[in-house]
């Protein structure tokens, strides 16, 4: 050993021996000489012996009650088993679903589609050709020759999958190039798309905004953002629909709180460009104002404003003239104008890569197959090449709703208006006062047979459907959806034959 191991050793044992005779002097001076190693090691020792004995102590705490078995018994003889919910038609049953055993919706089957117009199959079993004003196919495009020689070049190439999550080996170029080519159509500094549409927008919310945070959110929505909100635990706030008033007194008093508590917490608005359950559409610059005033983030859900509002197809934020940059999250659907399915998220960059890491829809579903995902960038192309579609949809909008006022609906009926009458959507609803007379059931068998008996006569349309349990009013109607590929001639028979068979089931 050497001296120097020797001394210390030497020194060791020496201090030993002073601490073991003379305990209390040895701390006396050990506390003059070097106070605050004393207290770093008193403090170590306390938090060990703490740390060490928790476990009994709790374990003494949480004492776990037992019964006895004639109270077992008693608790087994008291339990009925509730009936699942699906089996509930007052819950979360769709209301386009049989009310007391009257067939409300009839299955419609289509067994063919080509342009405008649908093939399905009629009462008696055979075929019938009807004007397609059902789908959202806006432009027809799932149909288009070149969307489908796209699709058989890229199941070549690719195969009908991906054969993974997006981080998983489910990346392939035409991912990439899709996201590329929206991100460049919209003006914005990048994309992320997701393989279902209604997944978009229900996993975004809960990715950015959980518990503590605030969302305003308009009414109106449709169940996908429903979802989203409730799924994110936030405190969610419903303002009344399209009504600015009642939207700005909610986002004051969220940013008075935040501001009277000091405390830092996220603020969300979400809304749609044209809301799907009405056809309206929201007043996109005064929410603007409202979210840089209060200091809220928009969120802006317009899957059935993408490709059919403003000069180019931009959406909504084009039809106000506002750039889509502006807008923090830009959400839309590949499956109305593009004519595929998906969805997709546009914004910046940074708000992009927080979703490739955080956002439940994306992280864990299947990467859109590649021929999904190649005819959803083809379809963009067609309408850039061909502004015309975006032009037609909105004519064809304004005529159809001219045609309606011209003629007049039946006194109980009424149709949403949407500012410049542009929306592609047109919701014949039922008045209020006829819903409280006559009760919904009737109401949706009353327009149960408007759509069959429209049927018959070679138009195919839809009545809105939703479910009971959904967290927004709403209210039976007929939907119409407006293809730029129908003819002046045919949306003004379209529009009088829907208003002849609704006066006949209304009674006007």
């Amino acid at each position: 050993m050497s001296s120097s191991a020797e001394s210390a050793v030497r020194e060791a044992v020496e201090f030993l021996i002073q601490f073991v005779e003379n305990p209390l002097p040895f701390l006396v001076y050990q506390w003059e000489q070097h106070p605050y190693h004393i207290v770093i090691e008193v403090a170590f020792c306390v938090a060990f012996v703490y740390f060490y004995f928790i476990p009994l102590h709790r374990a003494k705490a949480s004492r776990i009650e037992t019964m006895t078995s004639k109270e077992e018994d008693m608790m087994l003889q008291e339990f009925v088993s509730a009936p699942f919910k699906a089996n509930r038609p007052d819950s979360n049953a769709p209301v386009a679903g049989p009310f007391g055993g009257a067939e409300v919706m009839p299955n419609v089957q289509i067994l063919g589609r080509s342009g405008v117009k649908a093939t399905i199959r009629g009462p008696k079993g055979s075929p019938l050709s009807c004007l397609d004003l059902a789908t959202f196919d806006y432009h027809s495009l799932s149909t288009a020759p070149e969307i489908r020689e796209t699709a058989k070049h890229l199941v070549v190439t690719y195969g009908v999958g991906s054969c993974g999550p997006r981080g998983f080996y489910g990346t392939v170029k035409p991912h990439l190039d899709l996201e590329s080519h929206i991100a460049a159509f919209l003006g914005v500094d990048a994309c992320i798309i997701y393989s279902f549409s209604f997944a978009t927008v229900s996993t975004l919310i809960p990715c950015y905004s959980s518990r503590g945070d605030y969302i305003v959110v308009d009414s109106g929505v449709c169940l996908p953002i429903q979802e989203g909100c409730h799924l994110s635990r936030s405190n969610v706030s419903y303002a009344r629909h399209n009504d600015l008033f009642h939207m700005e007194e909610l986002m004051s008093t969220i940013q008075r709180s935040d501001d009277k508590k000091k405390k830092i917490s996220r603020r969300f608005l979400v809304t749609e460009g044209v809301f799907r359950n009405s056809g309206d559409i929201c007043q996109l610059r005064e929410i603007l104002e409202l979210c840089n005033k209060y200091k809220f983030r928009l969120i802006l859900e317009d899957s059935y404003g993408f490709g059919v509002l403003g000069a180019t197809g931009r959406g909504t934020p084009e039809h106000f003239q506002i750039p889509t940059s502006l807008i923090d999250f830009y959400i839309g659907s590949m499956a109305t104008s593009l004519g595929t399915v998906g969805g997709f998220c546009a914004g910046s960059a940074t708000m992009v890569d927080h979703q490739r890491l955080a956002a439940t829809g994306y992280v864990f579903s299947a990467s859109l197959p590649p021929y999904m995902t190649g005819s959803a960038s083809k379809a963009l192309e067609m309408i850039q090449a061909n502004p015309n579609l975006v032009g037609d949809v909105q004519r064809n909008a304004k005529a159809f709703r001219a045609e309606l006022r011209t003629v007049g609906l039946p006194a109980n009926l009424k149709m949403i208006d949407s500012t410049d009458d542009v929306s592609p959507l047109v919701h014949i609803r039922v008045e209020c006062s006829y819903i409280r007379e006559v009760g919904k059931q009737r109401v949706e068998e009353q327009l149960a047979r408007v759509v069959e008996s429209l049927q018959t006569k070679s138009i195919l349309v839809l009545r809105h459907l939703y479910t009971a349990e959904e967290r927004v009013e709403n209210w039976p109607s007929l939907r119409v959806v407006i293809k730029s590929g129908l003819t002046p001639a045919q949306v003004g028979i379209t529009a009088r034959t829907i208003i002849a068979v609704l006066r006949v089931e209304f009674r006007q």
